[in-house]
C-alpha cells in the first residue's frame, strides 16, 4: 500500500502479508493497531526519544532519536523508512527480502550501523532527498549490494 502526498489519513486493525505501507510526503496520519506478516507495524510520527523493540515494519515521520534495532524484517514492501527523520540509528537487524531494505527521504543525521541487508528486490539501503545531509552507514554485511541515492 503505497501513501502519496497525503494528509489525515487513519488506517486502523488493517493485517498485511508480504507486503506492507510505503509512505512518502505524506502526514498527519493516524496509523495504530495494523500489523505486518502478524508483527506490529510500527507507524511513528512526530515521536522523539523512542526504541522499537518489536515490528514487521517500521515507519518513522517527522521524527527525531528514534532507536530500530535487534529486528528481523522481511517479506515486506519497505522494512524501514525514514521520512524527514533524524538523528536516529539503524542497528543489528536482519534485512532481507523486501522490496526494498532501509529507505531513506528528507532524512539527515542518522546512523545505519551493523545491519545485514540482504536479497531485496530493488535496493539495500536508499537515500532519497537527502543531498544536504550526513548519514552514518558503516559495518553492513550485504548480499546483492545495490545501495541506491536519488539526491
Amino acid at each position: 500500500m503505497r501513501l502519496w502526498f497525503l494528509c489525515s489519513l487513519y488506517l486502523f486493525e488493517v493485517k498485511v502479508i508480504s507486503n506492507g505501507l510505503f509512505v512518502d510526503a505524506s502526514y498527519q496520519s493516524t496509523v495504530e493497531d495494523n500489523t505486518v506478516n502478524g508483527k506490529p507495524l510500527v507507524y511513528l510520527e512526530d515521536a522523539s526519544d523512542y526504541q522499537v523493540e518489536d515490528a514487521g515494519q517500521v515507519i518513522l515521520v517527522n521524527c527525531n532519536n528514534i532507536t530500530v534495532e535487534n529486528l528481523v524484517l522481511s517479506n515486506t514492501g519497505v522494512a524501514v523508512v525514514l521520512l524527514k527523520t533524524r538523528n536516529s540509528r539503524i542497528s543489528n537487524n536482519t534485512v532481507c527480502n523486501n522490496w526494498d531494505g532501509i529507505y531513506l527521504s528528507s532524512s539527515c543525521n542518522n546512523s545505519i550501523i551493523g545491519n545485514n541487508v540482504s536479497n531485496n528486490n530493488d535496493g539495500g539501503i536508499c537515500l532519497s532527498h537527502s543531498s544536504n545531509c550526513q548519514q552514518h552507514l558503516s559495518q553492513q554485511l550485504y548480499q546483492q549490494l545495490k545501495i541506491c541515492a536519488f539526491l
